[in-house]
């Protein structure tokens, strides 16, 4: 059932867009983590950032799965939607954090996987030759994202 305050849709998406910006304040807090974003490894980061995605990806899903749900409405014998929300104000603030996330995820993924190009060898033959120019300018761009 639904409340009789909530019963409108301008209160219920108001209602929903302050869960959904609550939660986007949470996940930026939890992803930050208490020393900052850096000083965490890529892939403790990246594990974060992808819950991140999973949490708005079942905030819509449990969104839609309510929005499909019917009522019988008493006096005309039709079904009518339980929610009538402008599905704007409840998601766009954490699509766009999303969008965000998911570019940090690329980023995060190519400094794991240069750190571990750093740290590989070949056939026990020593450390990869060629790839320290590269390596050097990675850290550099790597440092200057830091200090962004």
């Amino acid at each position: 059932s639904v409340s009789r305050f909530y019963s409108g849709s301008e209160r219920a998406s108001a209602l929903l867009g302050k869960c959904a910006n609550q939660m986007l304040a949470r996940c930026r807090a939890y992803v930050e983590g208490p020393d900052g974003l850096w000083a965490q490894t890529p892939s403790a980061v990246l594990a974060k950032l992808r819950e991140c995605l999973a949490l708005n990806d079942a905030f819509g899903s449990a969104y839609k799965a309510r929005e499909k749900a019917t009522v019988f409405n008493k006096e005309g014998g039709q079904r009518s939607r339980a929610l009538d929300l402008n599905e704007g104000t409840v998601f766009n603030k954490f699509g766009y954090f999303c969008r965000r996330v998911e570019k940090l995820v690329e980023l995060f993924t190519a400094i794991e996987q240069f750190c571990t190009l750093e740290e590989s060898q070949i056939g026990g033959l020593g450390k990869v030759e060629g790839i320290g120019a590269a390596l050097v300018a990675f850290h550099a761009l790597v440092v200057g994202l830091q200090g962004a």
